[in-house]
């Protein structure tokens, strides 16, 4: 029997999408409207999803961020400014970082 904790899980989703974004380059997801990411800790493969996600997402409309409480303030910074570079797809595009604590 194989146990995986949810942290497990989240990261092998995430790798296993970025394998699909990064051998299909006309993929796009056009009907993607709305992203709601929970306990983002900021991790290079969580960081890469988030990037693909805004790159090939012409139709979203809502993309919300709540970062894991584990986090200190300044790293939550950092995260939030990385993700504010990344290009996007869609001009509609309205990104919401909320603080974990609420």
């Amino acid at each position: 029997m194989l146990a995986f904790s949810n942290k497990d899980l989240r990261v092998w989703h995430c790798r296993c999408l970025i394998f699909l974004f990064s051998y299909v380059n006309c993929l796009t997801l056009d009907r993607l409207q709305t992203v709601e990411i929970r306990y983002l800790e900021g991790s290079k493969v969580e960081l890469l999803f988030i990037k693909l996600l805004l790159a090939h997402s012409p139709s979203l409309q809502k993309f919300t961020i709540r970062p894991s409480e584990a986090s200190d303030i300044q790293k939550r910074l950092d995260i939030a400014m990385d993700i504010m570079q990344f290009p996007r797809a869609s001009t509609k595009e309205k990104m919401f970082y909320l603080n974990p604590n609420l």
